[in-house]
């Protein structure tokens, strides 16, 4: 699922949205999965099959991990070239293919192409309601409020803010972990 995908889903969940601004939904979406991307973290791996220096993959955050062939830890060069591209490089000595782990900009991603991974999915979609159930019920509340209907079954905003509190904390609870290596001592 791409993030516009996701965004669609998300809005199919609400019976009544007020809240219709094109550049807000985008921006909203972009903050929930920036939120995910701080505390939960997105991982990838590449395989490197041969030594020299790559191009950082697109969706590149930062570097985690690489190991070789036999698992062991190697030292990755992360610097820019002649014309100021980012690069990467393994170590020499490692022996290849080498595996690269490393943490996604989903702020970055594009937004109409890119996949998310299907154990982020939930977790930012129930985010994302609630960061449009904010604007959306605010609007609500104004409309009942201005037509003098009864708006004490819309939530408030800090009702809103535990419910993302929550979700927070569920995030930290996925955070990506490093995976195993060994250093091998020659």
């Amino acid at each position: 699922m791409t993030g516009a995908e996701l965004l669609t889903a998300v809005k199919g969940r609400f019976s009544l949205l007020l809240v219709d601004d094109v550049h807000q939904l985008q921006q909203l979406l972009i903050a929930a999965l920036g939120q995910y991307q701080d505390l939960a973290g997105v991982t990838k791996t590449v395989r490197i099959q041969t030594p020299g220096p790559r191009e950082l993959p697109a969706d590149w955050l930062a570097h985690m991990v690489a190991v070789d062939a036999y698992g062991d830890f190697v030292p990755v060069d992360n610097y820019q070239d002649e014309n100021n591209i980012e690069q990467i490089e393994p170590d020499a000595s490692a022996v290849y293919p080498v595996r690269l782990t490393y943490l996604v900009n989903l702020r970055a991603v594009d937004l109409d192409s890119y996949h998310l991974p299907p154990t982020a999915i939930g977790m930012i979609q129930d985010y994302l309601e609630i960061l449009l159930s904010v604007p959306n019920d605010e609007r609500l509340a104004r409309i009942q409020g201005a037509g003098h209907l009864d708006n004490s079954r819309v939530p408030t905003s800090e009702v809103r803010e535990q419910q993302l509190a929550t979700l927070r904390e569920q995030m930290k609870a996925q955070r990506a972990v490093l995976p195993m290596i060994s250093i091998q001592t020659h």
